[in-house]
């Protein structure tokens, strides 16, 4: 079932996996809807979502600056990192670069000291 307006979680993933497909999946939400409201509740979550953060799931951090951030250069850290940032991204919505900067430090000092 498709998220009421306090659950934007879903929206947002729906969206990222949707990629460049977005309208396509909508189309298909609509041929499948046999209960005749839901395509339009998905369409009216992802216009409101559009409206208040966009439709770009990535986070505003890339790779180049993690590792600027961080100190290091590439590898299976900024990956790990990246993927952290993305799960803010769909979980809390757009947090901006200043907040990701924040979340990174602290995942950073948390992976470094192994807990």
């Amino acid at each position: 079932e498709f998220p009421a307006d306090d659950e934007p979680r879903t929206v947002r993933r729906f969206v990222r996996s949707a990629g460049p497909l977005l309208s396509d999946a909508q189309m298909l939400v609509s041929l499948t809807d046999s209960a005749g409201g839901r395509s339009s509740a998905v369409r009216e979550a992802i216009a409101r979502l559009e409206e208040t953060e966009g439709l770009d799931m990535t986070p505003s951090l890339d790779g180049a600056a993690v590792m600027e951030h961080l100190g290091v250069g590439p590898g299976r850290d900024i990956g790990d990192a990246l993927k952290m940032l993305s799960d803010v991204r769909l979980e809390e919505g757009r947090v901006g670069p200043d907040e990701e900067r924040r979340r990174l430090v602290g995942w950073w000092a948390e992976r470094q000291s192994g807990t």
